[in-house]
């Protein structure tokens, strides 16, 4: 289930990021209405899950728990949004001939 939850909210990142940096649409309307209901519809069924093992756990293991699903969704929200800037970059660096690689001298850093 997070990994379609991962694919549906990729989907639905993928498009905002379309529509502010570059004024068009990833999605149209009903892709983006069926990507919504699709993340929805398995976030509710990851909480029901927890919910139901509730009894079989540790209710401050299933607040811990529950707390990690949270985290996760922020994480990857962050993961995206950093391999959008990675894909924006890298265009910026094939272009831009005068940026070069420098080698720095790192001697120092070992023993002698």
């Amino acid at each position: 289930m997070f990994s379609e939850y991962e694919h549906w909210v990729n989907r639905i990142i993928q498009h905002l990021y379309y529509q502010k940096e570059k004024g068009e649409s990833y999605l149209t309307k009903d892709e983006l209405k069926t990507a919504i209901e699709k993340s929805d519809e398995i976030a509710k069924k990851i909480g029901l899950e927890l919910n139901s093992m509730r009894f079989w756990i540790n209710d401050d293991i299933y607040v811990h728990t529950v707390t990690q699903l949270e985290l996760f969704k922020e994480i990857q929200l962050k993961m995206d949004t950093l391999r959008m800037n990675i894909d924006k970059l890298l265009p910026y660096l094939t272009t831009k001939q005068e940026l070069k690689l420098v080698r720095y001298d790192r001697s120092f850093m070992y023993k002698k």
